[in-house]
């Protein structure tokens, strides 16, 4: 057994084994307590040192390990409202449109058509929204860009622009194409981390680019406001708000306890628990001919099977190459070979791809005077096969990508947009929405009696 030495003890046997005649000396004394102190205090800060790695309880160690070990971030939500909007007027209100309740500011969610008369559901979420405008300027493979004005607690989410393009968020860059991840320093402060461009051909953030951050506080308000108005006075003019209503709850940011057994219990620590985005990010970097790949495990099987145990240890998977064509004999032997050589103790199945086409019928009335290209930068916009998992369609997402070409190229007008429905869920479904099915018809308006848009 090794006992224990007291630090003044040592210190003062070193002294008086040399100089019997300190120990009357008061100073001897008091360097031996000062020392003592000092050690304990350096024992006792490595000592929570190796705490904070191994049962970390600081909010700052807390989200580092968030972010880089399970991956998981979570901010925290604002409360979204809803309400009806009558106008004498036919109204484009566009995103991000602010309204205020006299005392916190709301952002319109999305682009909204009323037409004069009709009473129309519109909603709003409340926060306030920075931008940083940043030329990146620095690093080899990551550049960094702190937010130092916001912290992980005030903030509600985060999008990065290059040249009016929203960049691809993942954290811990899972997704090969994603542009930029999320860092949390001591403080917890919030950092971007923007991965630089390797080659010629990659879309990735390059020295010298222009980004624009934008980032979103929100107060901890949990009841909405008793009535909102336009700030813009263009739209509230001769309209009238009614029937204010909460359609999304507050939620709080996480707390250290949610914090904690998140890191304790991580998927790392379940039994090497592998999720979908893993098994695809595997496939995508050892198939790059395979550029439409979905993965899904017993869960989303079982909403259209129902539960089955034979399912528990399968991993799906469906896929489209370049040309569209699937269920290549080549490609299924590469996949199944690629997945076996990785995993163990899982079955790999190869589902048949799902193509549903999809349309869209677009009618813009103007009396502007345009450039024909408007029509074709509106189908290059649209124009893809849509997996649902890293690109993604929606009604929404075709009136922001529509409402943004025609931003840039018209002053008046009015717009009318449909999507075909996508139907039914499956998993193996993907979505072709092809450049002959985007159909744009171009009107005059009967009378000049229109709104400015901007």
């Amino acid at each position: 057994m090794i006992e224990q030495v007291n630090p003044s003890d040592f210190f003062n046997n070193i002294i008086f084994s040399e100089f019997p005649l300190a120990k009357n000396d008061y100073g001897v004394a008091i360097l031996a307590k000062d020392l003592e102190f000092k050690i304990s205090e350096a024992n006792k800060d490595i000592d929570d040192r190796i705490a904070q790695i191994y049962s970390p309880t600081e909010e700052s160690v807390l989200l580092s390990y968030l972010a880089y070990k399970t991956g998981y971030v979570r901010f925290k939500k604002s409360i979204t409202i809803s309400f009806v909007m009558t106008s004498t007027t036919d109204l484009n209100i566009e995103k991000d449109e602010i309204l205020g309740d006299g005392n916190f500011i709301y952002y319109v969610d999305g682009f909204v058509y009323v037409k004069a008369g009709v009473p129309t559901l519109v909603t709003a979420t409340l926060k306030e929204v920075e931008k940083k405008e940043v030329a990146i300027s620095n690093g080899s493979i990551f550049s960094h860009v702190p937010l130092d004005d916001v912290t992980y607690k005030e903030c509600t989410s985060i999008r990065v622009l290059r040249d009016n393009k929203e960049l691809l968020y993942s954290q811990n860059f899972v997704s090969l194409k994603s542009h930029y991840s999320i860092e949390f320093l001591a403080d917890s402060k919030i950092q971007i981390v923007f991965k630089l461009s390797e080659k010629p051909t990659d879309d990735l953030v390059r020295i010298g680019d222009v980004v624009t951050i934008e980032y979103a506080t929100a107060p901890d308000v949990t009841n909405p406001p008793l009535g909102v108005s336009f700030l813009n006075m263009s739209l509230d003019l001769n309209s009238v708000i009614e029937d204010v209503a909460l359609v999304s709850h507050y939620t709080p940011p996480l707390s250290i306890e949610e914090m904690k057994y998140l890191v304790m219990f991580n998927r790392k620590n379940l039994g090497d628990l592998a999720l979908n985005e893993d098994f695809r990010q595997l496939f995508l970097a050892l198939t790059p001919n395979v550029p439409y790949l979905k993965v899904w495990q017993q869960r989303e099987e079982a909403r259209i099977e129902g539960f089955r145990c034979r399912d528990i240890n399968r991993v799906f998977v469906c896929y489209l190459k370049e040309d569209k064509t699937d269920n290549d004999p080549i490609v299924n032997k590469f996949l199944r070979d690629s997945f076996y050589s990785h995993i163990y103790g899982r079955y790999l199945e190869i589902r048949k791809t799902t193509i549903i086409d999809l349309y869209v019928n677009i009618n813009i009335t103007t009396n502007d005077i345009f450039n024909p290209r408007i029509e074709e930068d509106i189908i290059k916009s649209l124009a893809g096969v849509y997996n649902n998992v890293d690109v993604v369609i929606s009604k929404t997402i075709v009136v922001d990508r529509v409402m943004q070409v025609l931003r840039e190229n018209l002053k008046l007008y009015e717009v009318d947009i449909s999507l075909s429905s996508l139907g039914t869920y499956a998993p193996s479904i993907m979505y072709d929405l092809k450049r002959a099915n985007v159909d744009i018809k171009f009107f005059a308006f009967e009378t000049e009696d229109r709104r400015t848009i901007r």
